[in-house]
């Protein structure tokens, strides 16, 4: 059953067809969250999100359903990180699949670089992490969206910007973590890089 329809059937007081909604985002909402606020305040998050969107079920007009659920944990998360200046990225959360969106970025796309070997260590995962705290709170937000898999129109429509805006907004979140990695931690790359120049400090 289609999202749209469930959430129809909610604003309808179907509390079973808002228990599927749950069911179904609240995996992705919690890795939202977690991104960006690092802790145990994630489950907090999303609770409140859900039950804001429980209240607000009868201003649902349509549209996708995750870009309207996503908009409201948005909201808490960032009433949370305007609380607290440092949001850490915590290192347990950085899995390989999440990963490996950055290798091309960091490593030129190299083709023969694994990425289970370069990409998948404790040191890289480290490493990206402290590069991520060094992001803005605007680049964060597109980066944990994108992490996600939310089209370009999705990520639009809950940061309310233009999708050119949400493309370069990407790009330089990306740049600037394959920047923070090349002259902070050079020696994480492979020394065919480094000998060739690609990367200075």
């Amino acid at each position: 059953m289609q999202d749209r329809f469930l959430m129809m059937q909610a604003k309808f007081d179907s509390i079973d067809a808002f228990n599927h909604i749950v069911e179904r985002h609240q995996a992705r909402l919690y890795r939202f969250a977690y991104g960006l606020l690092g802790d145990s305040r994630a489950e907090d998050c999303v609770q409140e999100t859900f039950l804001n969107a429980w209240e607000k079920r009868k201003n649902y007009r349509g549209g996708s359903v995750s870009a309207w659920l996503m908009t409201i944990v948005k909201n808490k998360c960032v009433d949370q990180m305007r609380r607290r200046q440092t949001i850490p990225l915590e290192e347990s959360q950085l899995e390989k699949e999440q990963l490996h969106p950055f290798q091309s970025a960091t490593m030129h796309g190299t083709a023969h670089n694994d990425p289970e070997t370069e990409m998948g260590t404790k040191e890289v995962r480290s490493a990206l992490k402290g590069c991520y705290a060094t992001l803005s709170q605007d680049h964060r937000l597109v980066i944990q969206m994108w992490l996600e898999n939310l089209k370009y129109r999705e990520i639009a429509e809950v940061l309310q910007i233009p999708i050119n805006t949400v493309r370069s907004r990407l790009a330089r979140a990306i740049a600037k973590l394959r920047d923070c990695l090349r002259i902070q931690h050079t020696e994480l790359f492979s020394s065919e890089i480094r000998q060739s120049g690609k990367i200075s400090k």
